[in-house]
């Protein structure tokens, strides 16, 4: 009887790691002779050391690639990335990508395997749409401060799927996204392991309610400090006492400057009373 060879199928996606990935990103860039530089991924100093890959914001690494523009306005570049063991953290960082306005074939971004997103996009504020991150397979991700600091998008729907089980510090993650006013699409992270959550949501000036984070497992806490300081609107976060929170937490003014907030938990008294 002849044999027949049956293949099994692999759950395995094609596009998995992001060596010799190729991503176009759009500039508008505001003067004429205006240079994007991408660095990485090795210090110049000692080869034996990767570092992060960046665009436009770090000399101590090697110089990749260079665009210069004639003229101010819209330009594209590539970014193909010959590394398999990147880190991606401040790859935009502010000050130098404020002029970045897409991004979006990162949606192909192999992230499964990255422990630390830190500052990925802070500053990126021209970034209209985020919906290229909602994907992204964030599971082993422990560090996220900073990710989104200035960024202009108003609600966080784009991060409901975000598995955030492994999470240990959201320090600054959305500090100064000032007209973020919607947080329910984080309502059901898993934030049992972490820790800092200081600054997170410092400076929301359009965030009006807390609520929805209500049932957040905080026994990890250490650091809320200012957590929602300078959200100059915010009127509702009474729910947040069904928190459950340890003795020694840091939460000092974890309201400060929230001078419309009415119905202060007990547990917060005595720690958002003066002004920021």
């Amino acid at each position: 009887m002849e044999s027949i060879e049956i293949l099994k199928e692999t759950s395995e996606p094609e596009n998995k790691g992001n060596k010799n990935k190729s991503f176009k990103f759009k500039y508008l860039t505001q003067k004429d002779k205006q240079t994007i530089k991408i660095f990485g991924t090795k210090f110049v100093e000692n080869n034996l050391d990767k570092c992060n890959l960046i665009i436009d914001d770090n000399i101590n690494c090697e110089l990749r690639d260079k665009y210069t523009f004639i003229q101010k306005g819209e330009h594209t570049i590539s970014l193909v990335i010959n590394e398999e063991n990147i880190n991606f953290n401040s790859i935009f960082s502010y000050p130098n990508n404020t002029n970045l306005i897409d991004v979006f074939s990162l949606e192909n971004l192999d992230t499964s395997e990255c422990v630390d997103l830190s500052f990925m996009f802070c500053g990126c504020q021209n970034i209209k749409d985020f919906n290229f991150v909602k994907n992204w397979d964030v599971s082993k991700c422990k560090n996220f401060n900073g990710i989104f600091i200035g960024c202009s998008f108003q609600n966080l729907d784009f991060l409901k799927n975000w598995k955030t089980s492994k999470a240990t510090s959201l320090e600054y993650m959305f500090s100064g996204c000032k007209n973020l006013n919607d947080i329910t699409g984080i309502k059901n992270w898993n934030v049992e392991r972490v820790e800092n959550f200081h600054s997170m949501f410092l400076g929301c000036e359009s965030l009006f309610d807390v609520n929805d984070l209500q049932n957040w497992n905080m026994n990890k806490a250490k650091d809320i400090r200012l957590m929602f300081a300078r959200c100059q609107n915010l009127i509702s976060a009474d729910s947040l006492y069904k928190w459950k929170l340890n003795d020694y937490v840091n939460r000092e003014q974890i309201f400060e400057g929230c001078n419309k907030l009415i119905n202060v938990p007990r547990m917060f008294e005595n720690y958002s009373c003066s002004i920021y």
